[in-house]
Order: structure tokens, then C-alpha cells, then sequence
């Protein structure tokens, strides 16, 4: 199953971000059609989701079958974070001794990714109104108020204004920070 969904997020990414697409392969604007455009240079938020993005379409085992999901008529919930998110989990792998964010396990990658996506078509209203959530890494996310506190007891914020962005396969929620499942392993260091 996480490997179906990885190949789905893939190929919804690298279907967004050809000049053409304006629908997905099953003629819906699905999440990843919805989120590259919204990230576009005339988008609602332009340039905010680059490293998301880079981050799903890269070529590593699994993460095609993630964007494929995101691509599909299956219905999901996508806690977005944004670029600020990922500058300031890169600093936290530079203390945990990873020199950047790609020298992580890309299967550890991939899982985070997945601790970001929810099964259902929740709008903020059902976000909000939930105690916990469940992601498609099968772990839970805790909320309170508007605040994802994710397994480490770290807070992800929903970020007003950039909330219930609808696609027709789900809603896009842009977060403040990059929820974890786990926290990785000490890297190498050796960073100059």
C-alpha cells in the first residue's frame, strides 16, 4: 500500500509541473494539479511549496507511488509544508548530524511524507473538530485548536489563509513546520 501511494504522489508531481497539465490523468484537478499550481509564479502561493514539491517528484524507490495517490480519485488530506518548514528541519538534521535533508534514508523520507497525508476529504472544519488524526503512515496526529503536534511532541500550526484549498480529490492545509513520525537516527557529520 505505501508503495502504490508513493507512485501516485510521483506521477501527480510530475503531471503538475508540465506546462500543460491542467487536469490529472483521470480528468480532475487533483491535489498535485492544485498544489503546482497554487505554488506557481501566479499562483495564491507562489514559490511556497518548492521544496514539497521537489521533494515528491524526486526519483527514489516509492516516492512515485505517493504521488500517484495524490493523483488518483481516492480522496486525502494534505498537510502542506511550506519552505520555511523544511529550512528550519534542515537546520534540525545539521544538529542530528546530516549535512542537508537529502542525505537522509530515502525510505525515512518517504514515510514522513506519508505522516503528511490523511486519508478523506477533511476541510478545516473536520481538521478542527478532530482530537486525532490518522495518517497514511498509520501514525496519528495529534490536534488542538488549529496546532498538529505530530509523535516527538513537536507543533505544526495551520497557517490561516492558506487552509480548505480544494482539489477535487481532497483539501491541500499548509502547515508551519514538518511533522515527524520518528526522529532519524545521528548522521554522519562531517559537514564543512
Amino acid at each position: 500500500m505505501k508503495q502504490l501511494i508513493f507512485t501516485l504522489i510521483a506521477v501527480l508531481a510530475f503531471t503538475a509541473t508540465s506546462a500543460n497539465a491542467k487536469k490529472g490523468p483521470k480528468d480532475i484537478d487533483s491535489i498535485v494539479d492544485v498544489a503546482v499550481a497554487a505554488n506557481a509564479p501566479d499562483g495564491a502561493f507562489p514559490g511556497v511549496f518548492d521544496k514539497l514539491i521537489a521533494l515528491l517528484t524526486e526519483d527514489v524507490p516509492g516516492r512515485a507511488d505517493i504521488l500517484a495517490a495524490l493523483d488518483g480519485k481516492g480522496q486525502y488530506t494534505v498537510f502542506a509544508p511550506t519552505d520555511d518548514a523544511f529550512d528550519a528541519l534542515a537546520e534540525t538534521a545539521l544538529t542530528l548530524g546530516y549535512c542537508s535533508l537529502g542525505d537522509l534514508d530515502p525510505e525515512l523520507v518517504n514515510e514522513v511524507l506519508l505522516y503528511h497525508v490523511a486519508r478523506g476529504r477533511r476541510d478545516s472544519s473536520d481538521v478542527l473538530s478532530s482530537d486525532q488524526i490518522r495518517m497514511l503512515s498509520r501514525d496519528f496526529l495529534d490536534q488542538s485548536a488549529g496546532v498538529l503536534t505530530d509523535n516527538l511532541g513537536r507543533n505544526a500550526e495551520l497557517i490561516p489563509g492558506a487552509i480548505d484549498v480544494p482539489a477535487d480529490n481532497g483539501f491541500i492545509h499548509a502547515i508551519a513546520a514538518v511533522v515527524l513520525p520518528v526522529l532519524p537516527e545521528p548522521g554522519p557529520g562531517n559537514c564543512s
